[in-house]
């Protein structure tokens, strides 16, 4: 009976109520609670199993504690670099910003320059650069005056109203005559610096036709290169708003490509009147070197020929007479020569094989010259190897005009991805090119070209067979 009795009592307290305990703390375990430690009862199998569960849970407990810590302290790490991002972020949008406005800046330096390379005279010049100016630092009007030499002998320069944009004309033949915006003027001449002048009715200094407009704000910034000032660039503003620091260092900018382009336009018409005076002394010297040498042997052969004719020798006047015929159609070739090369070269807006075509047809085929002219007539080289080309058939189609006595030339002008090739053939007298080697015929000069074009030149000729000049020059 005590067995059967105690039976159970032992199965409660050492395995039932054991077992529930340890139920229970797991229960609690699911639910989040790591916060348990289930007590041992006996130091049996159960009692281990305990054991383990609470030594578990520590364990557990503790790998939770140091995965928040981590948590924690990468959610302050990522933080702080989210906090770098952002300012970065701020930070690189200034500078794109920054970048952006001097892209601008740069862009409108690049089309005034570009203005200054395309422009075909000063008034073109100004009048596109003036007005792109307007459109980057908005204003209401904007004139140049440009300095210039004085007439009359004054030692004095003057200044001349040279451009202007949103100003009536009768305001800029005032502004033009008026003598009161000298001083501010000179000032420029000596500073060379921008000014800003934010109430242009209360300086004596403007033109009283520009303060009677009422309220102006006018920036002004000198155009020079160097030490020398060449005129002044105005933008003005009505209704008192005035230019900030950002538009006058702006304004200041697109000043010196176009000083620089005044003085290269200068200096350009400089060059072109040098070129005319010295085409006018080659053209006097060739002149009298072939057409009055001609001429004067014409008169000569004419006299001997009248001579001859009056004494009755018909027979010795025939010769004569035939020479005064070759002598009077070189001399007019060399007309015919010298008529061309006053004529506007073709060469700058048709190319270089719509030049060759009209000089072959202009001096050769008027002086009964076979001409041959093979090349794609859609061919444009570049301009520095086109005006070199263009120069060596010139001189070697002189060359077969006046010395040569050739009846017929060929040209060709070919181009493929690796070379491009000029040729002139004659089948006239030719010449030694060992004895010529010297410098005769313009060879110097026909290799001078072609040298500063890095190509190689070929001459091929001998007495009596004609003459042919080969250039080639590498295509790029």
């Amino acid at each position: 009976i005590a067995f059967v009795v105690g039976l159970p009592l032992f199965l409660h307290f050492n395995l039932v109520k054991p077992l529930n305990a340890l139920l229970d703390g797991v229960r609690r375990v699911n639910s989040g609670n790591l916060q348990v430690a289930m007590p041992i009862y006996f130091q049996d199998e159960i009692g281990f199993l305990t054991e383990s569960f609470n030594k578990m849970v520590i364990e557990l407990r503790a790998s939770i504690n140091e995965l928040e810590a981590r948590v924690e302290k990468r959610t302050t790490d990522l933080a702080v670099v989210n906090d770098r991002l952002r300012s970065e972020i701020a930070e690189r949008k200034q500078a794109e910003e920054a970048l952006r406005k001097v892209g601008d800046e740069m862009s409108v330096l690049y089309e005034v320059s570009a203005i200054a390379n395309r422009a075909v005279s000063l008034d073109s010049l100004l009048s596109e650069s003036l007005a792109r100016v307007m459109t980057v630092i908005r204003g209401d009007a904007s004139v140049v005056f440009l300095l210039s030499d004085s007439e009359g002998g004054d030692s004095q320069p003057v200044w001349r109203l040279s451009a202007h944009h949103g100003i009536a004309p009768e305001m800029a033949m005032m502004m033009d005559s008026s003598s009161a915006k000298r001083d501010l003027l000179n000032w420029f001449a000596e500073h060379r610096e921008p000014l800003l002048i934010s109430d242009a009715a209360a300086d004596d200094h403007i033109p009283h036709s520009m303060r009677r407009a009422g309220p102006l704000s006018l920036l002004v910034a000198p155009l020079h290169t160097g030490e020398q000032v060449l005129g002044v660039l105005t933008l003005a503003r009505r209704g008192g708003q005035s230019f900030n620091a950002e538009e006058i260092a702006l304004l200041s900018s697109l000043a010196n490509p176009l000083g620089v382009a005044l003085h290269s336009d200068h200096l350009r018409r400089l060059t072109q009147q040098a070129k005319i005076l010295e085409d006018r002394q080659n053209l006097t010297r060739n002149l009298h070197d072939s057409v009055t040498q001609l001429l004067y042997a014409l008169v000569v052969f004419t006299e001997v020929g009248q001579t001859q004719l009056e004494s009755g020798d018909v027979k010795a006047a025939l010769p004569t007479f035939a020479r005064i015929c070759d002598t009077a159609r070189q001399a007019l070739k060399e007309m015919r020569f010298f008529i061309h090369q006053l004529r506007p070269s073709l060469l700058a807006t048709e190319g270089l094989v719509s030049a060759l075509h009209t000089r072959l047809a202009a001096v050769e085929e008027r002086s009964g010259i076979r001409t041959h002219l093979l090349a794609d007539e859609n061919l444009r080289l570049p301009p520095v190897i086109e005006n070199e080309m263009y120069a060596i058939t010139i001189e070697a189609l002189n060359n077969a005009l006046r010395h040569g006595r050739a009846n017929t030339v060929t040209v060709i002008v070919s181009r493929d991805e690796k070379e491009i090739v000029l040729e002139i053939a004659d089948n006239g007298g030719g010449f030694d090119p060992a004895t010529a080697s010297k410098g005769g015929l313009g060879l110097i000069t026909m290799r001078e070209r072609v040298a500063s074009l890095g190509g190689e030149l070929t001459i091929s000729s001998n007495p009596e067979s004609g003459t042919r000049i080969r250039v080639r020059v590498e295509s790029k």
